[in-house]
Parts: structure tokens; sequence; C-alpha cells
């Protein structure tokens, strides 16, 4: 392996690992030099159940060599550990709704864009029948998704156009762009300063509770081999 991608690969984990131990602010106690230490102590257990004998570490690895090893063993020592269950999704929303709040208006769309003027038209025309049957049809023909749009998100004339109201249930368009041909359905107003749905917040929350449960687990496994490793 060439030094430069030696270089980048550590580049890449000592960030990795930086990032997901300063998630939370009670997190960042956590010093570079007690890192280092850290992955020194992996190094050990990676040495004594992965990595076989070595007879001279000072000589034989590098410290870089042992970061890379040791989060060989951190990423398998906390591989099946860490555990997040919609239970506990479900009470840190309730528990921290204040924290997610709508920034901006919002609509909720439905938003199809094509090059084709007759197609637009067509797509149009389906969407704004109100048998749900042939609605349904349209957007699985077309691959058309629910989305959510603020101001800004569309080009400028659609933008405009789309934003002159809140109104719900206006088919806009064909409209055409430097894109294509435009067509929006205005589903929902959704109004700044109202709380975001779990949907809308749900990776967020699994990342905070995955993150801060890795940091309490890590914590744990630095302690214990610090102990373990101490004359060492």
């Amino acid at each position: 392996m060439k030094i430069n991608t030696v270089f980048f690969l550590i580049t890449i984990v000592v960030v990795s690992c930086n990032k997901n131990i300063e998630v939370l602010d009670e997190n960042k106690k956590i010093k570079n030099s007690m890192l280092n230490k850290s992955f020194e102590l992996f190094f050990f257990e990676y040495q004594k159940n992965m990595g076989g004998k070595i007879d001279s570490i000072e000589e034989m690895v590098s410290s870089y060599e042992k970061i890379l090893y040791g989060n060989v063993y951190l990423e398998n020592h906390l591989k099946d550990k860490v555990f997040v269950s919609m239970e506990e999704i479900r009470e840190y929303y309730i528990n921290n709704k204040f924290e997610f709040v709508r920034k901006n208006d919002e609509l909720l769309v439905l938003h199809f864009t094509t090059e084709n003027v007759g197609e637009a038209k067509k797509v149009g025309l389906d969407l704004s029948k109100k048998n749900g049957d042939v609605k349904l049809k349209t957007m699985k023909d077309y691959n058309i998704i629910y989305s959510k749009l603020k101001k800004g998100d569309l080009p400028t004339t659609l933008d405009n156009i789309v934003f002159s109201s809140f109104s719900t249930d206006r088919v806009i368009g064909p409209i055409k762009t430097d894109f294509g041909y435009h067509v929006v359905v205005v589903v929902d107003y959704l109004k700044k300063g109202g709380y975001l749905g779990l949907d809308e917040v749900y990776d967020q929350i699994s990342q905070n509770i995955y993150n801060y449960k890795r940091v309490g687990l890590l914590k744990t496994l630095i302690d214990s081999l610090s102990m373990e490793y101490k004359n060492d």
C-alpha cells in the first residue's frame, strides 16, 4: 500500500472516530490524548484476539498502524452491541418535541417533471381527478412521490407560482422551465412553528441515540482496558 493511501485511510479513521465521539456536548470531554491512548489499548486487544503475537511493538508497528488495527478491534467489538428500538425513538421524540419545530413554511407536494408537454398535461389531468385509484395509478406509473418544499427549492418562476398561495389540493402546471415541464400538486401546507412529524426526524433521532449509546460503550471499554493494560 502506498504511503499516501495509508495516510488517506488514517485520516478517514480519525475523522470518523472523532465525529462519533463528539456528537453530544457531554461527550466532548474525551480529549485527543485519551483517544490516542484508547487506540493503543484497542491495539493490544487486536494483538491478543485477532492479530497474533508481535515481539516488538515499538520496532514493528508504527503509531499509525496502531490506530488502524485499534480501529479494526473497536468496530468489531461494537458491531452488534448498539441497537436502537422504535420505542426508544418514540420516547425521545415525545420527551424532546420542542427541539423539532419547523423553521420555515413548507408545502407537501407531488412534483412531476418531463420534457414532453403532452405527457405533462396528461399527468396534471389525472392528478386533478377526484378518483383516488386514478391518482395512485398515475403516481405509480410515473414514479411520483410526496416531497416537502420550502420557498426557494424550485426554479424561480415555478417557485413564485407554487408559493403564491397556501391553499391545498391545487394542481399547478404544466409550467415550463429550463429543466422541463413541471406539474405540482399542493397536498398540504406545513406552517412555520409547527412540530415536525416523527417521520421527518426519525433518522436524526435514531443517529443521536446510536451515537450516545456508542460513546457510553466506548467509555466503558476504555476504562476496562486501561485497568487490564495499566502496566504495559
